[in-house]
This record gives structure tokens, C-alpha cells and sequence, in this order.
């Protein structure tokens, strides 16, 4: 799958590394202007047709409008976006938050009307998310990139009725959002439980918690909203974030997608593509921080194996 990043460059570069580094890490092809290399052709002609060829669009925007092409009111970053929206692309949109920090002289002030009714445009058009630094975003970007990449994958299954491939699978410390829940509008309070879900994951000796209530009180809406407001939201140091669901796959898919997620290719490759070594998993995990969030956990146990759970 190919993957356009669109942003004004010298300010952003280190925020379209990440990118980049993420949609490698989802197995997606990278389509970007420093990835070009010579060409004959204008950088607006080379990127209008790699827009063309894309399925997802990454937009990053800062305080920049960007280099505008003579004859043309409009930026080459603008004209990005607007031809990915009429070709009907997916488009996943960032806009840094007015409150982070920002360097003097990568703020372009001679354009910042020009860039403020852009950055309306691109709000009245799509769901945008706010970043501040270069990790903030990438957890950010991993989710969102997640999400979509699962949604086409479940499009894609219905129509071949085939499964999930490895794409979707990236390498750690990228956050592995293997089915991502689906929370409802509305959700506020439960700071309580969110402040003790904290306090165990940076001060508990135990290295695992049980929430465990009757269905329906909210445990996996309020994991899912402690992992993206606090864990990753707040740039919390981990060598990796997992987030599966038992109601989704069983026991035998997490150990082989756990597997690839923590494994380094070099020791995929080393012993074979189809191959799980528990020692080797289990090593990686006793040796590196890591957050495994397993919701349904209840569905691996054996009195929930059969149609006689409820009793």
C-alpha cells in the first residue's frame, strides 16, 4: 500500500521522519518528496502523480503555508491536500497545537492568512488531530494509520474473504493497535480509575493488573481511553504498546502477531517466517518494558470456551 507525506519541509522534517518510519513499520510503501530522487519533470508534476498512485494521504501541518509555484495563488502543500481530497484519497490530517512551542524562524508570518483559511479548510473537511513533539505525533499518527490500515484490511476481507495479512503488523516501539475499540461519544469521568491504572504502570512492583468487574461497566472504554489520553498522549516511555482483543481473535493469533510485533527481523528472518520461539518471546519480554493491554481476557479461560458460559 503506498502512502503520500505532504507537509512544507524544512519545519517539519523531523515530524516526516517519523512518518515515514511508521508507514515502514506498517509494511506500507513511503511516497514523499525527498524520496523522489532526479526527476525531469516539476516537483509539482512528480507529486500530483505520486497523489494519483497513493492510498492514504498524511497531511502535517505547522506554521508554514510553504513555496508557492509562479502563476499559482495557492501553496504546493495546499494543492497537495486539495488534489488528494477530489481524488477521493484517505486523508489523515495533523495540525500542531497553538500552545507547543514553535521556533521564530520557521513561523512564515507574510502568509499566515493565507495559511490560517487553509487550516480552517482542512478542519471543516476532515477530523484533524493536534501534536506537539515528534513522539506525540508519531504515537498519534500510529494509532490513526492503525485504525485505517484495519478498516480498509476488514473492507478488503469482505470482498475476497480472505484474512489479515502481516502489513498490518508494524515493529515495536510503534504502537500496535491490533483491533481498536470502537468508543462511543460521550465518555468523561473515571479519573479515578485512570489515576490508579497510572500509578501501577509507573510504581507497582506487580507487573500485571486485573480489571475485572460484570460486562458492561466500562473496563475495555476505560483501558482504551487511559491508553490514548495518558499513555500514549503523554509520551510515556515504552519499549512497546500492544492493544488485543479476545473477542476479536483468539489466543493462538496473539501469540503469532505478539511474536512479530516485539521480534527484530533480523531474528524473524534468522528462523523462519512461519516460526514462534516462546524462549525467544519470552526473553523480550522479561527484558524489556512493554504494555500489553488484553481485553476479553476471559475468553481464553476454559469456562468461557463453550456455550455454557453464561452458567
Amino acid at each position: 500500500m503506498k502512502i503520500f507525506i505532504s507537509s512544507t519541509f524544512v519545519d517539519l522534517k523531523d515530524y516526516r521522519n517519523k512518518a515515514a518510519e511508521t508507514v515502514i513499520q506498517y509494511k506500507c510503501q513511503v511516497l514523499a518528496m525527498e524520496y523522489f530522487g532526479a526527476q525531469p519533470e516539476e516537483p509539482k508534476t512528480v507529486c500530483d502523480r505520486e497523489i494519483e498512485e497513493c492510498e492514504i494521504f498524511i497531511g502535517i501541518y505547522a506554521h508554514r503555508y510553504g513555496f508557492m509555484p509562479p502563476g499559482e495563488k495557492k501553496s504546493i502543500t495546499r494543492l497537495e491536500y486539495e488534489l488528494a481530497r477530489k481524488l477521493g484519497k484517505d486523508c489523515l490530517c495533523f495540525i500542531v497545537n497553538d500552545n507547543h512551542p514553535w521556533p521564530p524562524k520557521l513561523i512564515e508570518g507574510d502568509k499566515a492568512k493565507e495559511l490560517q483559511e487553509f487550516l480552517e479548510l482542512v478542519n471543516k473537511e476532515v477530523v484533524t488531530t493536534s501534536f506537539t513533539t515528534p513522539v506525540d505525533f508519531v504515537h498519534k499518527l500510529a494509532t490513526s494509520l492503525g485504525k485505517l490500515l484495519l478498516k480498509k484490511e476488514q473492507g478488503d476481507a469482505e470482498e475476497k474473504s480472505a484474512g489479515r495479512p502481516a502489513r498490518l503488523i508494524p515493529i515495536a516501539p510503534t504502537p500496535f493497535l491490533a483491533h481498536p475499540y470502537p468508543l462511543p461519544a460521550g465518555f468523561t469521568g473515571r479519573e479515578a480509575e485512570k489515576a490508579r491504572l497510572s500509578h501501577w504502570l509507573h510504581n507497582a512492583p506487580e507487573p500485571v493488573m486485573v480489571l475485572e468487574a460484570i460486562g458492561g461497566m466500562g473496563k475495555s472504554a476505560l483501558s482504551w481511553v487511559w491508553l490514548e489520553e495518558v499513555v500514549l498522549g503523554k509520551n510515556t516511555e515504552l519499549v512497546g504498546v500492544l492493544w488485543w482483543s479476545f473477542y476479536d481473535d483468539p489466543f493462538e493469533t496473539f501469540l503469532v502477531r505478539l511474536f512479530r510485533y516485539l521480534t527484530p527481523k533480523e531474528i524473524q528472518a534468522e528462523i523462519g517466517a512461519n516460526v514462534i520461539d516462546l524462549s525467544i518471546l519470552h526473553t523480550i519480554l522479561y527484558n524489556n518494558r512493554f504494555l500489553l493491554i488484553l481485553d476479553g481476557f476471559e475468553r481464553t479461560l476454559r469456562g468461557y470456551a463453550g456455550m455454557s458460559a453464561m452458567y
